[in-house]
């Protein structure tokens, strides 16, 4: 005997509650992605391009008491994370260099986070995980997106990460690291130390050869924040018609996380996403996280 038919208003609870589930299930997928097809849109490009002096918005000295505060419990932070015994070194040079030298950068950067694009990304900007410690040279042009780093297949420890660091910007090439050091302190005087230890090292000199280590820990650095960041100085770059012969930049991203995954999926798919606008249908999507 056949099943009794289902009332009409059982069957239309049925069909709503399937195409309820449904749109869960999109919207589960669609999360870990939230507003990355957004950035395709041309003119949203801009809010990915470095302020002027992105300094004046990251770690530089600050006459701020407070806000040096913040930004020594950050290095201290970072410091515990990934350095043994007191000796402070540059994290990129491997060489030892007075406090004054060296600044807790941001991976991903704090002039985007206050644009609010934080917990677009996943990251939380003061997180030991969004940080390194190198010198101030290295930070200018790390923020201003001359410089990025891209990870290699494995380190010589066991849960070492290692990232090698390229010139993104033609121009940067021959640009001494102490003259771009001098640029970030302004008419301060760099310390003897300091300039003995860049020497006349130009950004050439460094280009392919230097290694961002980053010892086997508790702490694993947002690999997202590497990758967003090539892309966005590959875009730039290309755009100026800068960006240095022969870097195949999405040829050596070996993404190895999810979110750094998703982020170069989508920047890759970015032409076609062009087009549409998803804004208003992601924007209320939660955060992903790393």
């Amino acid at each position: 005997q056949p099943p009794a038919a289902q009332p009409e208003g059982v069957l239309l609870t049925q069909v709503k509650q399937a195409l309820s589930q449904l749109q869960m299930n999109i919207v589960s997928e669609l999360a870990p992605i939230k507003n990355f097809i957004s950035l395709s849109s041309p003119q949203l490009w801009g809010a990915f391009k470095p302020p002027s002096n992105p300094s004046s918005v990251t770690d530089a000295p600050s006459q701020d008491k407070q806000k040096q505060q913040r930004q020594d419990n950050f290095f201290q932070s970072i410091k515990q994370a990934y350095m043994r015994g007191s000796q402070l070194q540059c994290m990129l040079l491997g060489v030892d260099l007075p406090r004054s030298a060296l600044t807790a950068g941001h991976l991903f950067p704090k002039w985007l986070a206050r644009k609010g694009y934080e917990p677009v990304f996943g990251f939380e900007v003061d997180s030991n995980r969004n940080g390194v410690i190198w010198c101030t040279a290295i930070e200018r042009a790390w923020d201003e997106q001359l410089v990025s780093f891209f990870l290699q297949p494995e380190g010589d420890k066991p849960g070492e990460q290692v990232y090698i660091m390229r010139v993104m910007h033609k121009d940067l090439m021959q640009v001494k690291l102490v003259d771009l050091a001098q640029k970030a302190v302004g008419k301060q005087r760099l310390s003897q130390q300091y300039m003995e230890a860049l020497s006349s090292q130009t950004f050439q000199d460094l280009d392919g050869k230097v290694h961002l280590k980053f010892p086997p820990s508790d702490t694993r650095p947002y690999q997202g924040a590497f990758v967003w960041q090539a892309l966005a100085a590959e875009h730039f770059a290309s755009q100026a018609g800068k960006l240095p012969d022969g870097l195949e930049v999405r040829a050596m991203l070996v993404p190895q996380s999810p979110v750094a995954e998703r982020i170069q999926i989508y920047f890759n798919s970015m032409d076609g996403a062009g087009s549409l606008n998803m804004n208003q249908h992601l924007a209320s999507f939660p955060p992903i996280d790393e």
